[in-house]
C-alpha cells in the first residue's frame, strides 16, 4: 500500500494532524489495533513497526488482507465513510507505534481546503485504489485455489486413505479376477451341449450389452416372428444372440428358453465379474494417484465401448430404469479405458441417485454420443427432480455433501473425479437442470488426425 502514497506530499498533513504526543499508541507484538465490526472513529498513522490486516470470509475463517508499515494509514474506511465500524482486524506483527486523530478533530486550514475530508482526499483515493487492487488479487487467488484444490489438501487426504486399503483391496480383486477367469475356462469345457455352450460363450464374451429398450424391441420381434410366450421371448431377447443361434422351431424355443438363458446368464455374470474386477483395480489405483498428471493412454480407444462397459457395470441399479442409448459412430481417441469408464459410471450413478432418492414415475436415463465440431459429445440425461440452482455451481467441488429435494451426492467425490478426468483430456463438462430434465454434457476434443 505504501506505493500508493509515494506520489503524495503528505508531510504537511502529517505535521498538522499527527504531531500531538498525547495521541500516540504503543503496541506489542500480537496487540489488536482494531477488530472487524468494532466501533472505530479514529484515523491512524503508523509511525514505526509493522501491522497486518485480516478479514473474515463467509465461512468465518480469518484471511490475510494487507500489511501496514511506517508512513501508512489505517482506519481510512471507517473514519471517512462515517460508518465508524472497522472493516478489518489489524494486529501488530512487532512492537509498533501509531499516531491518531478522532472524529472530534478540528480541521487545520491548509491550502484553502477547509474540511478534513478535502485535505485527506488523496489518501482516501489511494486507499480505495489499493482496496480495489487487493479485491481483484484475492478474487484471482480464490479462483486459482479452487482449481488446484483437488491437487492439494483434498487429494492429500484422499491419498492417505487410499494408501491404507489399496494393497488389501488389490489382493482381493486379484483373487476375483483369477477365479472368474478359471470359471470361464472350465465351465466352457463342462458344458457338453453345443447350443448351451454357444449361449454361454455369448454371455461370457459380450455380457449384458442391450438396453432395456433394445430388450423390449427384440422381445416384440421374437413374439411376432415365432409366436412364442412372453417368458420365452424375454429370455431370448435379454441374451441378444442372433437368430442363427436360436432353436429352429417354436416348440424347441419354448422348451429350451429357460436353460439357454441360464447358460447365457452364467456367462454374462462372469463377464460382469471380470469387468468389475478390472474396474475395481483401476479405481483403487486411480484414487490413490488421482493427482498424477499422466497415465497410460492408448491411441485407439472407442468411447462408445467405454460407455457400454460402464452401463454393464451399472446393470443392477439400472434394472428398474428405462435406459435409452443413442450412440452414434465416433472416431477413436487417445485415452485410458478405465478413466473413460469411471467418468460414465459416476455420471450414471448420480442420475440413479437422483431418480431413486426422490421416486420418479417412469424413471429414465438417456445416454447419447455424437461427433461434432472436432469434439466427441456425450450427454447423460435423467428425468429426476433436477439440481437446485443455488447448489448447481458447487456440485463439482471436493467433499460437497448435500441432500436437497432427494438429491444425494454421497461423499461429493464422484463429480470432482469426473471433472478432474475431463480436464486431463482438455475437455469440458457442463450441466443444465430443471425439474424433469438434468443433462450432464461432456466434450472431448479430437485431433484432426484421428478422423
Amino acid at each position: 500500500m505504501k506505493d500508493f502514497y509515494q506520489h503524495l506530499n503528505l508531510n504537511v498533513l502529517i505535521s498538522a494532524y499527527f504531531s500531538d504526543p498525547e495521541q500516540r499508541i504503543n503496541l506489542e507484538k500480537g496487540d489488536y489495533l482494531m477488530r472487524e465490526g468494532d466501533y472505530n472513529d479514529r484515523l491512524f498513522l503508523v509511525l514505526k513497526g509493522s501491522l497486518s490486516g485480516y478479514f473474515n470470509d463467509p465461512d468465518g475463517h480469518s484471511r490475510f488482507y494487507f500489511r501496514l508499515q511506517s508512513g501508512m494509514f489505517a482506519g481510512v474506511y471507517s473514519f471517512f465513510s462515517q460508518t465508524f465500524r472497522s472493516s478489518t482486524t489489524i494486529i501488530a506483527d512487532e512492537p509498533a507505534e501509531v499516531a491518531f486523530i478522532d472524529r472530534s478533530q478540528k480541521p487545520v486550514r491548509l491550502d484553502k481546503k477547509e474540511s478534513i475530508c478535502e485535505q485527506f482526499m488523496p489518501v482516501v483515493a489511494a486507499d480505495l485504489a489499493h482496496r480495489q487492487q487487493l479485491a481483484q488479487h484475492i478474487s484471482f487467488e480464490k479462483q486459482q485455489t479452487l482449481k488446484k484444490l483437488i491437487e492439494t489438501e483434498k487429494l492429500a487426504s484422499l491419498g492417505q486413505m487410499a494408501a491404507g486399503i489399496s494393497h488389501e483391496l488389490n489382493n482381493a480383486v486379484a483373487v476375483l479376477q483369477r477365479g472368474s477367469q478359471w470359471l470361464s475356462e472350465n465351465l466352457a469345457v463342462l458344458i457338453q451341449n453345443e447350443q448351451q455352450k454357444q449361449f454361454f460363450d455369448a454371455g461370457n464374451q459380450h455380457g449384458r450389452h442391450l438396453s432395456t429398450r433394445d430388450v423390449r424391441q427384440r422381445k416384440r420381434e421374437l413374439q411376432q416372428r415365432f409366436g412364442i410366450s412372453d417368458d420365452a421371448a424375454e429370455h431370448f431377447a435379454e441374451t441378444g444372440v442372433p437368430d442363427d443361434l436360436l432353436p429352429k422351431k417354436p416348440k424347441e424355443m419354448e422348451r429350451d428358453a429357460a436353460m439357454l438363458h441360464h447358460c447365457w446368464e452364467i456367462g454374462a455374470s462372469l463377464c460382469g465379474m471380470r469387468s468389475a474386477a478390472n474396474h475395481a483395480t483401476y479405481v483403487s489405483r486411480s484414487v490413490k494417484t488421482l493427482g498424477a498428471p499422466h497415465s497410460y493412454r492408448r491411441n485407439d480407444e472407442d468411447v462408445n465401448e467405454s460407455i457400454r462397459e460402464g452401463l454393464a457395470l451399472m446393470y443392477s441399479p439400472l434394472r428398474k430404469i428405462n435406459v435409452i442409448n443413442d450412440l452414434k459412430e465416433l472416431p477413436l481417441i487417445t485415452a485410458n479405458r478405465g478413466e473413460l469408464v469411471q467418468i460414465w459410471i459416476n455420471l450414471i450413478k448420480n442420475a440413479c441417485d437422483s431418480l431413486f432418492s426422490d421416486p420418479t414415475p417412469n424413471p429414465r436415463i438417456a445416454i447419447r454420443s455424437r461427433f461434432s465440431d472436432n469434439n466427441i459429445c456425450v450427454e447423460v440425461e435423467d428425468n429426476g427432480p433436477g439440481i437446485p440452482e443455488d447448489i448447481r455451481a458447487n456440485i463439482f467441488q471436493p467433499n460437497f455433501t448435500t441432500k436437497v429435494e432427494g438429491l444425494s451426492f454421497g461423499l461429493g467425490l464422484g463429480l470432482t473425479i469426473v471433472q478432474r478426468l475431463v480436464d486431463s483430456y482438455s475437455g469440458k463438462i457442463s450441466v443444465t437442470s430443471k425439474p424433469g430434465k438434468t443433462v450432464f454434457k461432456i466434450l472431448l476434443p479430437v485431433p484432426e488426425s484421428n478422423f
